[in-house]
């Protein structure tokens, strides 16, 4: 086995995986800042569109017999999805900033 002349503790093998899963990291990272710049953000409509669908999602959710599965269930995705609510709630309140600023 060889071992990397910098550090007797890392084979080089082993170090040189570590270096390129590090540079993919990197570039993974810049990729998803190039793909939230490049994307255009939700609209208002879209946002209040799909967080209607998962509303009637849920409710079909509730109607199963199983009622800890069905709350559980619910409970995540309610969980998961509330940083949308959040950016709604912020989007609204803009909105309504804009409309009262220009009366």
């Amino acid at each position: 086995m060889k071992f990397d002349s910098v550090s007797s503790d890392v084979p080089v093998d082993e170090g040189y995986q570590l270096l390129l899963n590090e540079q993919i990291l990197d570039e993974d990272l810049e990729a998803v800042k190039t793909i939230q710049v490049c994307q255009p953000s939700l609209t208002l409509k879209q946002l209040n569109d799909a967080l209607a669908l998962v509303d009637k999602a849920m409710n079909i959710f509730r109607k199963d017999s199983d009622k800890n599965r069905s709350d559980l269930v619910c409970r995540g995705i309610k969980a998961m999805i509330s940083c949308y609510e959040d950016l709604k709630k912020d989007m609204e309140m803009k909105s309504l900033q804009n409309n009262f600023g220009s009366v």
